[in-house]
């Protein structure tokens, strides 16, 4: 097992794992379906325990540090992002990596904007200063086995300092196969 992954595997380990109120009762008596396909589900996360490196007077993209390995399948993705930079400066951002995706289907937690698989997109707060909170949830088809990983720069550059602060997170939930 790898840092941030979590197999479960009956309602007692998801109870456990997130603290939430189910258990067995809750699916006694249920008939199993014949011939059903059993998916073995796996959550990933990958956190920021400190902030990243800052980004200064550049436009160019940058790891941030949030990263997780995904096999091939339907991955439900969110990212939970702090980000530190001057409304000058304003922030970019790319979420990409090695994993060959077939079809993605994002929305930024900010109006609902639509965001692309390996496309930068461009000052997702609008003109901020201090401390931004940003977000998305979607969907990754992947075929190929890969990284999906959070770049990001400095929209305009500036002489600031932008980083994503300690806390973020990226999480990743397996909840179908690619057939």
């Amino acid at each position: 097992m790898t840092r941030g992954q979590v197999p479960y595997s009956s309602a007692d380990d998801v109870q456990a794992i997130f603290g939430l109120g189910i258990d067995e009762s809750d699916v006694a008596g249920a008939e199993p379906v014949a011939d059903a396909h059993v998916l073995a589900t796996v959550v990933l996360f990958d956190y920021l325990a400190a902030d990243s490196a800052d980004v200064n007077n550049s436009e160019t993209l940058v790891d941030s540090g949030l990263q997780v390995t995904l096999t091939a399948g339907i991955w439900r993705i969110e990212a939970n992002l702090a980000i530190t930079t001057e409304a000058n400066a304003d922030i970019d951002l790319k979420f990409t990596g090695t994993a060959t995706v077939t079809e993605d289907n994002f929305h930024s937690h900010l109006a609902g904007a639509r965001i692309e698989w390996d496309t930068e997109w461009s000052n997702p707060g609008g003109a901020v200063a201090d401390i931004l909170g940003y977000g998305f949830v979607g969907i990754l088809v992947v075929t190929v086995a890969g990284t999906a990983k959070i770049q990001f720069a400095q929209g305009t550059a500036d002489i600031s300092n932008t980083h994503i602060d300690a806390g973020s997170l990226l999480t990743a939930v397996r909840v179908g196969e690619v057939s």
